[in-house]
């Protein structure tokens, strides 16, 4: 993962929201052959790298692994999995939301980006762009 993409979003996640965003980051030519229903949860595979964003804490926390070496994620549905919401996007799509090149709605909604988990956690979401 290059460090970059860690302090784009340090730059956007600068306000706590009582919550934790689990980014899984894909490489580019792999997420363009893949598609995710919006029920699925998708899971990281070996080639992907992971952000967590601890935004219980005030300025959030943001922490990235391989996916190798992540910690567990929590199943969707258990009660560990509350306030836990996950992207996964490949990193040019988001680089381009941290670098404000385009929008998190217009991503979201083209299906680049795709969000699982507790979707309030969308609701308290500030982010800086």
């Amino acid at each position: 993962m290059t460090v970059s993409l860690v302090e784009d979003a340090q730059r956007c996640f600068t306000n706590a929201f009582d919550a934790v965003i689990i980014i899984i980051c894909t490489p580019d030519t792999v997420r363009k052959t893949q598609s995710h229903s919006p029920n699925q949860d998708p899971s990281p595979s070996y080639n992907d790298d992971i952000i967590f964003i601890d935004g219980t804490k005030n300025p959030p926390s943001i922490k990235s692994y391989a996916s190798k070496d992540a910690p567990a994620l929590p199943d969707a549905g258990s009660d560990k999995s509350a306030g836990i919401c996950t992207w996964h996007a490949a990193r040019s799509t988001l680089k381009s939301i941290f670098d404000n090149s385009r929008t998190f709605s217009s991503t979201f909604i083209s299906g680049r980006l795709t969000i699982s988990g507790d979707m309030a956690v969308m609701a308290r979401l500030n982010i800086h762009q």
